[in-house]
């Protein structure tokens, strides 16, 4: 039988591949429910069942993002679907070459996927709280301080609707971290930043540690990528109790936004 790949998901298999591996499926399972606008999956079928899938998120103004999940034992017709460059992708470690190929010139970053139980405690750190619309300014002019592929996200989410956990000094923000998912059994954790002149002294540590703490209050563990060459951020999440759950590759095709 002929492989083909199909537009759209299916939700039974995404629904049971999210219970087998909650932290590599959540992202898809968070947008396909909360961003349908903003989001495309292409699936591919292998002897008439699904192997793996392209989540492909438009919600960034100048180029997709894709994520591939599962194992194909022939990829070539999903890579086939992939766009032509600026483009993102975040695959695995064995498709990353072939993906830089595809988007030539392209850079790649290899990436952790880390995942830390909701049972372990959290340890104490530095006083943080979660912003609100009040916080807008402070949370605009930290993000503007420092333009980054990490830092814009802040420009376009609202923390009154997202989750931004911010840690204040002295009544200044200097260290933010939000959930980008939430969902019942986990919450993925991305967008950690410290202003320059506040690190080495624990607020990474202290804002990421707050999203664990509110996220084991609503029963659900959490999960977040880190760059495999980030020794400071690997150390801190070493610190909080964070396990390897994978390997990925970010491949950036044209995009100049790294991880």
């Amino acid at each position: 039988m002929a492989s083909i790949v199909r537009p759209g998901i299916d939700p039974v298999w995404l629904d049971r591949l999210f219970r087998e591996r909650p932290a590599d499926h959540a992202l898809a399972v968070w947008d396909r429910n909360v961003w349908p606008e903003a989001v495309e999956f292409l699936t591919l079928e292998e002897e008439g069942r699904p192997s793996a899938y392209l989540l492909i998120w438009k919600g960034l103004p100048d180029c997709p993002v894709l994520h591939w999940l599962g194992a194909a034992r022939d990829p070539a017709p999903l890579l086939d679907r992939f766009p032509d460059r600026p483009f993102l992708a975040i695959v695995p470690p064995e498709l990353a070459p072939r993906v830089a190929e595809l988007g030539a010139p392209a850079e790649s970053y290899p990436l952790h996927l880390r995942e830390r139980p909701q049972q372990l405690p959290v340890p104490t750190t530095r006083p943080t709280r979660r912003l609100g619309a009040g916080d807008v300014p402070a949370l605009h002019d930290l993000a503007n301080s420092d333009r980054s592929t990490v830092t814009d996200t802040y420009l376009a989410v609202p923390p009154e609707r997202d989750w931004v956990v911010g840690g204040f000094d002295g009544g200044a923000l200097v260290a933010v971290a939000r959930a980008e998912v939430r969902l019942p059994t986990v919450w993925h954790v991305s967008g950690v930043y410290t202003r320059p002149a506040a690190r080495g002294a624990g607020w990474g540590r202290a804002v990421v540690a707050e999203l664990i703490r509110a996220a084991a209050a609503n029963g659900a563990a959490t999960a977040l990528f880190v760059r495999d060459d980030n020794g400071p951020a690997r150390a801190v999440y070493d610190h909080l109790g964070y396990d390897l759950g994978g390997a990925r590759v970010w491949v950036d095709a044209g995009a100049h936004r790294a991880p």
